[in-house]
C-alpha cells in the first residue's frame, strides 16, 4: 500500500454533489481503487474511490474548464 499525504490540497466535485479539498491518496494496489480521503466543505471527511471523484476547475492547469471559457 502506498500513502500520500497531499502537500497542496486538489480541489474535487464528488459524485454524492459535495466539494471538498483531497488532502490523502491511498494506493492499495492493482486489485483495489485508488481511495481519497476528502475534507468536505461541511467539515466532513469522507473517503471516496478514484471513480467518485472529479478535479474541481483549475485556473493553472485548465481543468473542468471549455476553452475559450473564462
Amino acid at each position: 500500500m502506498t500513502f500520500l499525504e497531499l502537500e497542496n490540497p486538489i480541489e474535487v466535485t464528488t459524485s454524492d454533489g459535495h466539494d471538498g479539498l483531497a488532502i490523502i491518496c491511498m494506493d492499495y494496489g492493482v486489485h483495489l481503487n485508488t481511495a481519497w480521503i476528502v475534507i468536505l466543505t461541511d467539515g466532513r471527511i469522507k473517503h471516496y474511490t478514484s471513480e467518485q471523484i472529479k478535479v474541481a476547475r483549475n485556473y493553472t492547469f485548465n481543468l473542468g474548464m471549455n476553452i475559450g471559457q473564462a
